[in-house]
């Protein structure tokens, strides 16, 4: 959006998103009204990043503020065709809940405009789609060498949308762009580590250059600050080192100074379980303070996020593992609430594979390993979809499901060459 104004005000709230900076920043846009502007435009400008702002802050509050650009619209025959372009894309998405149309109308101000904000938006609709390879379409139709902010942010979208697609060679080149253009970029940090998981076996190399970004992440929004943490965390664990994993438990993934996101909710719960099956904790036991501290809060976003949408769908399935060993009644009722959902949305074939997680309930393979199939198509990362089938592998080892065992063990090899995964086929090959 910045491109198309040179007011300062609305410069800065552009580059806080693009930097996802913390959501205080954001809520700055909300210090001014249209009062505070004689220019239409710069009206219009100002109710538009109020609503996008409110989008993100997800508080309900976005097709009321639309409603306010739409009463001032009434008073002009306007003419901005950059600016009318930007009104019928926040339509589609915040009015009409259109996602396909709404990115399809980003996608056309990216074309025209070459805007970087515009890119940011489109790409979240693709994400929040699942359709990864519309995140790279739109970050090829932009040239970073004509953009305001002369090439920054831009590769950190570009390297993630490769990363998406597995294009892991490009999106390292694209990272290396990037850190020499701005190196304190946390999303450019956010797509290194995907890629490092990946593409790098030596764990100590993965380590060092993540460590060498964290004190770029003070000041970020809540969710971001605690995701990056969440994947230093995954390299921390493949070494053994768990008092640091716990660390960043405590201190970054669970913190009740922030707002409480369902994202967090995600990287904290992910966290405990992984820790669970690699025999470091016993999650019951870990998630019991946990849960004491904030339960309601944890059961408050489960009820008010879940119903109905698809892309919520992993959160609840990890709130449900809480639920599995904290709050039984609770578990029962809202375990039949997601079948039923999972049923009527074409995933019914991942219930057999959480109960064989939870109540390690066991018919045949294809329970598994078909729900595991299902399950890649969640909303998530790559690296957030192992955790079901890491979880397999401890309980098949259990039950004496050897070969099965082996399967799903060579499976996460595939992925990454982990000495957690090879010691789990270390165990499987002896009992054979």
């Amino acid at each position: 959006m910045a491109i198309w104004t040179k007011n300062q005000k609305f410069i800065d709230y552009i580059e806080r998103t693009l930097l996802f900076k913390d959501f205080g920043e954001w809520k700055k846009i909300f210090d001014y009204s249209v009062k505070d502007f004689q220019k239409i435009d710069e009206k219009i400008i100002l109710l538009l990043l109020q609503v996008d702002c409110h989008v993100y802050l997800n508080d309900m509050k976005a097709p009321k503020r639309y409603q306010e650009l739409n009463d001032i619209l009434k008073d002009y025959d306007y003419q901005n065709e950059y600016l009318n372009d930007y009104i019928n894309a926040y339509n589609e998405w915040v009015i009409k809940y259109n996602r396909e149309s709404a990115f399809q109308k980003f996608q056309l101000i990216v074309q025209k405009y070459n805007d970087i904000s515009a890119l940011k938006r489109g790409q979240l609709i693709a994400f929040l789609m699942g359709q990864n390879k519309k995140q790279l379409e739109i970050a090829q139709k932009f040239n970073p060498d004509q953009c305001y902010f002369k090439g920054k942010y831009y590769y950190a979208m570009l390297s993630f949308a490769y990363g998406e697609i597995f294009m892991y060679k490009e999106a390292a080149e694209a990272i290396e762009k990037g850190l020499k253009i701005e190196v304190n970029d946390p999303w450019l940090h956010h797509a290194q580590m995907h890629n490092l998981f990946f593409t790098e076996s030596n764990i100590t190399k993965c380590i060092k250059i993540s460590e060498n970004f964290v004190g770029y992440w003070q000041g970020l929004n809540a969710f971001l600050r605690s995701h990056n943490f969440w994947h230093l965390s995954l390299f921390y664990l493949e070494n053994q080192e768990i008092d640091k994993v716990i660390q960043i438990f405590e201190s970054q993934l669970w913190n009740f100074k922030d707002q409480l996101y369902l994202e967090n909710l995600v990287n904290a719960i992910q966290l405990l379980w992984k820790l669970e099956i690699h025999n470091k904790i016993k999650f019951d036991q870990k998630i019991n303070d946990f849960v004491n501290r904030s339960f309601s809060m944890l059961y408050d976003s489960f009820e008010e996020e879940v119903y109905g949408n698809i892309g919520y769908l992993m959160y609840n399935l990890l709130i449900l593992k809480v639920l599995k060993t904290q709050k039984a009644d609770k578990y029962e009722t809202q375990k039949q609430i997601i079948w039923n959902f999972c049923e009527q949305n074409e995933m019914k074939e991942i219930i057999p594979l959480l109960e064989f997680l939870y109540e390690e309930k066991y018919e045949n393979e294809n329970q598994i390993f078909n729900g595991l199939a299902q399950a890649e198509k969640l909303l998530g990362s790559e690296e957030q979809l192992l955790i079901f089938q890491e979880a397999c592998v401890p309980i098949l080892i259990q039950k004496q499901e050897i070969y099965n065992a082996e399967k799903q063990t060579s499976k996460l090899l595939s992925v990454r060459s982990s000495p957690i995964y090879q010691k789990w086929q270390q165990i499987v090959l002896k009992q054979q």
